[in-house]
């Protein structure tokens, strides 16, 4: 029982081996909101991922520990930054 699958006008069509078709709504290539991590993480945002205070992750920033870019205004931390300054200050 081979089941094939066609896709025309945005669905698909799925046709197994009974001979019944079905359809479905065929994902969008463009990913959501929610599928796209924010490449980065106000001071705020970087305080609460690391669990302290806002003074605490602007001296890491001002001793160069994490890089910083600004726009508009706003302090930016690249969020692999992040984590990678995570994962070696974690390190034994």
């Amino acid at each position: 029982m081979r089941e094939e699958i066609t896709q025309h006008g945005g669905c698909v069509h799925e046709v197994n081996g009974e001979g019944r078709s079905g359809s479905a709504k065929v994902r969008s290539e463009v990913p959501t909101v929610r599928e796209i991590r924010p490449a980065f993480m106000t001071i705020p945002e970087v305080a609460r991922r690391l669990n302290v205070c806002d003074k605490t992750v602007r001296r890491l920033v001002d001793r160069q520990k994490l890089p910083r870019c600004r726009h508009l205004g706003k302090v930016l931390i690249p969020e692999d930054a992040v984590e990678k300054w995570i994962v070696e200050s974690t390190k034994n």
